[in-house]
């Protein structure tokens, strides 16, 4: 997952793995829903940060 990724990415990069803008990714980060460190003014998280955080907001559903 992910494979095309660096192990540290940048908000901008996380925006673009999620599919989603930049704004809802510091969101993310400011809900402490995304681990992340600040590096100077860049925001800065590791790719196995996303990995858990979207296998851990995966909903699965019964089909009828």
């Amino acid at each position: 997952m992910f494979e095309e990724y660096k192990d540290i990415l940048t908000i901008d990069d996380v925006a673009q793995m999620l599919g989603i803008g930049k704004n809802n990714a510091y969101n993310l980060v400011r809900e402490g829903k995304l681990h992340a460190w600040k590096i100077g003014r860049a925001w800065k998280t590791s790719k196995e940060s996303v990995i858990y955080y979207v296998k851990s907001n995966t909903k699965t559903y019964d089909s009828p």
